[in-house]
């Protein structure tokens, strides 16, 4: 589906209707990555893209990525997250890469610089032993995406950037949803997009897609 044509040498988006400066129109963002590995790390990193990349299509979000680089990481492994994090944001970034850090050791399942436009800051860690779909939680909050009300709390310039709880399906969450213990979906919340013959998401309230949607030129340099 166009997402976007040329109008008086600007983008203009069909769904939004707003003129977007970029040359040329870009239908679809494309993002290269950058992984950092430990040992035994490289299958791992191609699967957590491959489910991102599945996350974004279930959502129609346009956007894909594109893994360039895994790399053996000479940055030490720890358990601290914060620090782990300030050590990894020293490493080498190709221009325009988000860079991830897989890691063997952190505590919980992953930490980012989050809500950066034009390569500002664009680094994660993610955890090696936690569900990919929580590495694809970690990179929606890096592009912007917030989480559910309850866990969320004021959801800053966009009133609409909440993730979704769908009660009748066991309370199961689309994937920015912070609810410990309740299942997830592979979906970010978009109420245009059903998930057993539910919305995914409220419009005006809780629509994760929007956000990426409308932000998805900030990720090409």
């Amino acid at each position: 589906m166009d997402v976007c044509c040329k109008q008086n040498g600007r983008c203009k988006d069909a769904v939004l209707g707003c003129n977007v400066a970029s040359a040329p129109c870009l239908l679809r963002a494309v993002i290269p990555m950058t992984f950092e590995i430990n040992e035994g790390g490289r299958a791992l990193s191609v699967q957590f893209v491959e489910v991102a990349n599945q996350v974004l299509r279930n959502s129609q979000i346009p956007i894909s990525l594109d893994l360039q680089k895994v790399r053996l990481s000479r940055t030490p492994d720890q358990s601290d997250p914060d620090r782990l994090l300030e050590a990894v944001k020293r490493i080498p970034r190709e221009p325009g890469h988000i860079l991830v850090y897989l890691s063997d050791s952190i505590r919980g399942c992953g930490i980012t610089t989050n809500d950066c436009q034009r390569g500002s800051c664009m680094y994660i860690v993610a955890s090696a032993k936690c569900d990919p779909l929580l590495f694809v939680r970690q990179l929606g909050f890096l592009m912007g995406a917030g989480s559910d009300a309850e866990t969320h709390g004021p959801p800053g310039r966009f009133p609409y950037n909440f993730a979704r709880i769908l009660e009748r399906v066991n309370y199961t969450q689309t994937v920015m949803g912070g609810q410990i213990g309740r299942p997830r979906i592979p979906y970010f919340s978009n109420p245009r997009v059903t998930y057993r013959g539910l919305v995914t998401g409220i419009k005006g309230r809780q629509d994760n897609a929007r956000v990426l949607f409308e932000r998805r030129y900030d990720w090409v340099l």
